[in-house]
């Protein structure tokens, strides 16, 4: 065999070897786009969402009383976790917790009805929110809410209302009598999606991309 031949069927291995690789890496970013663009969607829809009652009243927290305090109930939640109970939409909130003013902030411990510590939800119907524990604990209502479904920017709308009853907290039991109506609000931010998950998304878009022009390029010749 003469050396020149050698050379031709050599350099047509590599290269033969060489759209291979190329080939099965453009197989593998093809099957991982559509997973990436799966987690993209689900990460960009997930909304952290707040909602604060607010009221005025007496009562005791743990040993200490208070008197005509204002109480404010703040439950955070994600947008993904709402689920449906006939009419209503609740949320259980991954944070749970009561201020009181000169007493501090206790988080609620029992055991919510829902699962959690508490529930917060929506008659979007009827117009009504509300928030509980173990049962219902408070809420509002008003034209305000007419088709809130716990995914939108509210408040803040007045009157709203609340009491407890021996409910437990990290600083105690919570009994409150309320004196004055407060108020209900509700705040949602977009989750920003994670760099990482940009990062690997381009890589594999640039190794499919990279790819496709490889190959067109050593078809050509």
């Amino acid at each position: 065999m003469s050396k020149p031949m050698c050379e031709a069927q050599c350099s047509s291995s590599q290269q033969e070897r060489h759209l291979a690789r190329i080939s099965r890496k453009s197989k593998l970013a093809r099957l991982a786009l559509p997973f990436l663009f799966v987690g993209l969607a689900t990460v960009a829809s997930a909304a952290p969402v707040s909602f604060t009652f607010t009221a005025t009243g007496s009562g005791t927290l743990g040993a200490s009383s208070f008197t005509d305090a204002l109480a404010t109930v703040t439950a955070n939640g994600d947008t993904t976790t709402i689920s449906n109970f006939g009419a209503a939409l609740i949320i259980v909130p991954t944070e749970f917790n009561i201020s009181i003013a000169g007493l501090g902030t206790a988080d609620f411990t029992g055991t919510g009805f829902f699962g959690g510590h508490g529930y917060v939800y929506a008659l979007p119907g009827s117009s009504i929110v509300g928030f509980g524990t173990d049962s219902d604990r408070g809420g509002a209502s008003g034209a305000a809410l007419a088709g809130f479904d716990l995914t939108s920017v509210v408040g803040p709308v007045p009157n709203a209302t609340m009491t407890f009853s021996g409910d437990a907290t990290s600083l105690g039991s919570l009994t409150f009598a309320m004196g004055t109506a407060g108020t209900f609000s509700a705040s949602t931010a977009s989750s920003p999606e994670p760099a990482s998950l940009f990062l690997l998304m381009s890589g594999v878009l640039g190794m499919y991309v990279a790819g496709n022009v490889r190959r067109r390029k050593h078809g050509s010749m």
